[in-house]
Formats: C-alpha cells, structure tokens, sequence
C-alpha cells in the first residue's frame, strides 16, 4: 500500500523527514513538501494519508472530518528560540501592518494574536514574495521566518508566548484522519522522522563580543513530551477566542480518542 504525506516546505521542518531513506526501504511513500495552507486544502480533501498541520489546520480540519493527532514528532518552540521574530525599524512608536513572505503561515497569525494580546494592537499582513532581507529593509515592521541575527529592533515570537502563556509554541505535528489500523500509520511517521535532526535542541543567545557571553535561552522540541497536549490546547482555545474556528476544537489523539 503506499502512503502519500504532506510536510511544510519550509527548511525548519526538514527533521520530520530526517529518518526519509530508512522509511522508504520500509514503506511505499510518496512525501510532498508544500506550503502550509495547501498542505491543509489537500488533508480536507482527501488527498493524503497523514499531514505535518498547525493547529489552525488541524482545528480547521476537525471541524470537517475526522482528524486525529499522532503522538509522535513535534515542533515546539519554548521560550527564546531566534526562529520566528516581528521586526521593525529603529525609532517606530506603532504600526498597523506587518510584511510576511509566508503570509499564511500559522507563525504569521500568531504574530498578530500576540500584538492583539500584549498591546491590544490590530495588524494587517501584507504579502510579499520578497527575501527576508528585502522585506526588513523596505518595510517598518514585518513577521519572517529565521534568525534575527541578535537583531536589537525585534520580537522573539516563542518568547512573547512563552512569558504569556508560560507553555510552548507548537507550530506543527503529525495528523491523520482516524482508522481502525492506526498502527500502521503511527510506525510510518516515526520511521519518517527517526534521525539525528530528530533530537530536541536547546537554544542560546550570544550577546558578548567575543562571542562566548550568553543571554536568553530556550529549546526547540521535536518530541512529543508531557506538555504537548497542554500547549496545543492552549493554541486552540486561543485561536478559537480570536474566531479562528466557530467551535473550540477537541484534542483527539490516534488510538485513544
């Protein structure tokens, strides 16, 4: 029987295909790398067996079919982690937008939660196909992907979130539409992410100039642990007071629920 899995495209979930040339001499598998809303279009419509999904594509989905989340990998983001960051320009007291070449992306909405919720600001997103670099240099504020290279002038998504709700970010984690064989599926997506990339990684800020001198710390976690179903909770519960889903989503995990 071969498997079709959906993955975000973008190069930080790269691990969750770390283990891909084990997985392929074990099962038939064809893996798409897409962008996030498109990953989500395709799981609603029958189109793949599992998705690495947010959890606005998972509480989006469950609304319309029978989704449950495979306690497997994740990606989590605690506390500082330089992956994610708003930016803007020195000396800019408000802004009403933000800039973002990944204008769909669950990172992007939670930019905008953030900024409703600690300075009950209301941004709009404005698409662009720009490089990062061509973005942070022609607009006054914007939401991006990767290092803000110890940027002064910026926001540390995972850690805005962390001091708020003092629980991870989970920014994706594997899901599948319910089945009586869940086994099957669950031995895949672990075969498929089994990988020294795989391991949780903790992170550092260096703030001297010799490099040496460290100051915000946190950790990216790959690993389903025992937070995991609290911090995606948490992510649903406050995606559904922002009317992201006309009902709150429950959390189904494959093979309990």
């Amino acid at each position: 029987m071969k498997f079709k899995v959906l993955i975000p495209d973008n190069p930080l979930f790269d691990y969750f295909v770390s283990g891909q040339s084990l997985a392929e001499t074990l099962h038939e598998l064809e893996i798409l790398r897409l962008p996030e809303k498109n990953i989500s279009e395709l799981m609603l419509a029958n189109r793949a067996d599992a998705a690495v999904l947010s959890p606005i594509g998972y509480g989006m989905g469950l609304i319309k079919s029978d989704y449950r989340i495979i306690k497997s990998h994740i990606l989590a983001l605690e506390n500082f982690t330089d992956r994610a960051s708003i930016y803007f320009k020195s000396g800019l007291k408000t802004f009403s937008s933000l800039a973002s070449n990944r204008p769909d992306d669950f990172i992007t909405h939670i930019a905008k939660i953030l900024l409703s919720e600690m300075y009950d600001m209301s941004v709009n997103i404005l698409p662009s196909v720009e490089s990062n670099e061509i973005i942070r240099e022609k607009y006054d504020s914007s939401v991006l992907w990767g290092s803000s290279g110890n940027s002064i002038n910026t926001l540390d998504l995972s850690e805005e979130w962390f001091n708020l709700y003092e629980i991870e970010l989970p920014v994706a984690f594997w899901v599948c539409r319910n089945q009586e064989h869940f086994e099957i599926i669950e031995t895949l997506v672990r075969d498929l992410s089994t990988g020294a990339q795989s391991l949780d990684e903790d992170v550092s800020e260096l703030t001297g100039p010799d490099s040496a001198e460290y100051g915000r710390e946190g950790r990216i976690i790959r690993n389903w642990n025992e937070n995991s179903e609290n911090a995606i909770d948490c992510a649903l519960h406050l995606l559904y007071f922002h009317q992201y889903f006309p009902e709150l989503p429950a959390i189904k995990i494959l093979g309990r629920d």
